[in-house]
């Protein structure tokens, strides 16, 4: 290697080799270089033109039987997987649905028993109030005639048939005069609701009065119709009381007969008889009983 390095060899024969200065890159020629292959744009293709009408595409090589029928296998195992696929979805679907309506009726039908439940429970109470709250009736009633025998004085008995008292009985006495022209009616105290009343135990009674100075006998019969004998009066007693469960009752009771002038000596009227006497029963309430207030606009 050596020799081969400072020899030439030529021809089977070793020769000196001479050694030659090296040239500098500056004095090395220029290459030179075709602007036209620099500047020229790359060949398009002309696959599907008219110089290129035709292209060559690779046929697939055909499968073989094997695997056309792994193929067909693994076909009909996607097609079956499919179809499986549906058919869980839709069973699914069915399920939830079925389990949606379940709900639904299980959430109906338990609203219905709280409601059925509420109502039954409300009607307990009810019957359980029912059973021991307070029950006021009105009736007796009388009138009789003070303040030299003219004005009429209506007395009335409350009873309280329940099983607990009743608190805070108040009430109101409306009075008729009715039969021709001496039909007039007391005035009704609107403010029964504000008062104070009187508590009424159970199985116990309450007996109070009221004196109507504004139903004169005098004024009203003696003074309208002269020499008048009977006429007919009619009583209504309004009443209030409060029960045990703080719940306020209203009712009402109607008291109707007749009102007759008697012979009464000058030392009776002195010593406080009336010539008149009234004798009243319940009765229902009249069908007429507004048409006084009405027609004289009391």
């Amino acid at each position: 290697m050596f020799n081969r390095n400072l020899f030439g060899h030529s021809s089977g024969n070793w020769y000196p080799f001479k050694k030659y200065p090296r040239a500098s890159p500056q004095n090395l020629p220029e290459q030179q270089t075709n602007p036209s292959e620099k500047e020229s744009p790359p060949n398009p293709d002309k696959r599907g033109t008219a110089e290129l009408p035709f292209v060559v595409r690779p046929l697939a090589t055909e499968k073989t039987q094997q695997e056309a029928e792994e193929d067909a296998r693994d076909r009909n195992d996607k097609h079956w997987n499919d179809r499986a696929t549906l058919v869980i979805g839709l069973a699914t679907l069915l399920i939830l649905i079925i389990q949606a309506i379940a709900f639904f009726v299980q959430a109906t039908r338990l609203h219905q028993t709280i409601d059925e439940m509420k109502v039954l429970g409300k009607e307990q109470r009810e019957i359980g109030e029912a059973q021991v709250r307070a029950y006021v009736s009105v009736k007796e009633a009388t009138i009789e005639f003070m303040l030299d025998a003219i004005v009429p004085c209506v007395k009335f008995i409350a009873y309280n048939s329940g099983q607990s008292p009743a608190r805070n009985f108040v009430w109101n006495i409306t009075l008729q005069y009715f039969g021709g022209k001496e039909n007039h009616e007391s005035g009704l105290n609107e403010t029964l609701v504000e008062y104070i009343g009187m508590d009424i135990p159970a199985g116990g009674s309450h007996t109070d009065a009221a004196l109507i100075p504004d139903m004169s006998v005098k004024q009203y019969i003696e003074g309208v119709v002269p020499g008048l004998m009977i006429t007919i009066v009619r009583a209504k007693v309004d009443f209030r009381f409060t029960d045990v469960f703080d719940k306020d009752w209203f009712g009402e009771a109607f008291f109707g007969g007749t009102m007759q002038s008697r012979q009464v000596s000058p030392e009776d009227i002195k010593r406080g008889v009336s010539r008149w006497v009234a004798q009243i029963a319940p009765m229902a309430k009249p069908r007429d009983w507004d048409e006084i207030r009405k027609s004289k606009g009391t």
